[in-house]
């Protein structure tokens, strides 16, 4: 039996084990170590993974208007990305039902805080790809099927709250956990953090990384710039994001039919009688 191959490779999990680019310091860079009197009336909002908060490992920031937000750097990358595959690890086993009602019970925290969420709420509705398809049958011995297996763990980055919450709903509703990268040009995701926390999605699946730049942080998590990442997984239609979000797995059933049982029970009692003469 020659069953379908597949390669399955992803740069990102390579170079988690030999360790991450090294992220350069911002430009408007602020180590509150130093308590500086400009910044004690700010709002400051650090990294967000593990379903809580965390300090910068180097205590630094970046400042946007009256807000600090913690820059990332690589001993912070790591521990994200780790709590990110625990995260993964956990939720690519809930049933799909499962996983659309603690979604929607998310969207719907969400709506009180931000408006951007209409078309996230329609797709957990949506008729969801989630059926099994027959590849192949032989003498009604065994049956190949093939389903779809989640990626792993998906980077995220867009500019509008809108398209945010859009593609964050078609990457849980996969089954992956996602990383979500904000810079000085992104949507702010450190405001709905408290909300990502308190659901009852399981710790892990939603992480928040910022940086002024994230140059870095796509090279090291994407192996290129977000730009080129996003192509690959994401389009217009929701069927063929899905098909990008997820892997072909297939599963073999031996089919016991009657016929094949008979002739196991009659060679089994032509067994006993051999044993018996």
């Amino acid at each position: 039996m020659l069953l379908p191959w597949t390669k399955i490779f992803d740069n990102i999990y390579e170079r988690y084990k030999f360790g991450f680019t090294l992220i350069q310091p911002s430009k408007n860079e602020v180590n509150l170590s130093n308590r500086p009197s400009d910044v004690e009336s700010m709002s400051i909002y650090n990294l967000y993974y593990n379903g809580k908060w965390h300090k910068p490992a180097k205590g630094t920031y970046w400042k946007q208007n009256d807000v600090l937000l913690a820059n990332a750097t690589s001993e912070d990358l790591r521990m994200c990305f780790d709590s990110a595959l625990k995260g993964l690890e956990i939720w690519k086993v809930y049933p799909l039902q499962n996983k659309l009602f603690l979604i929607s019970k998310l969207i719907r925290s969400l709506q009180y805080s931000s408006k951007s969420l209409k078309e996230a709420d329609k797709l957990v509705r949506y008729p969801h790809l989630d059926k099994m398809s027959l590849l192949y049958s032989q003498n009604d011995r065994f049956e190949v099927i093939q389903i779809r297996i989640p990626r792993g763990v998906i980077i995220l980055k867009e500019k509008s709250e809108e398209m945010l919450f859009l593609r964050l709903a078609q990457i849980l509703i996969s089954g992956n956990s996602v990383i979500v990268l904000t810079d000085a040009t992104s949507c702010k995701v450190a405001p709905y953090c408290d909300i990502f926390s308190f659901s009852q999605i399981p710790r892990g699946v939603i992480n928040v990384l910022s940086n002024e730049n994230t140059r870095d942080l796509e090279l090291s998590l994407c192996t290129t710039a977000y730009a080129n990442y996003e192509k690959r997984f994401f389009t217009s239609s929701w069927e063929e994001t899905y098909i990008n979000l997820t892997l072909p797995k297939q599963i073999v059933f031996p089919l016991l039919n009657a016929n094949f049982i008979n002739d196991i029970e009659h060679e089994r009692l032509l067994a006993n009688k051999d044993e018996d003469t």
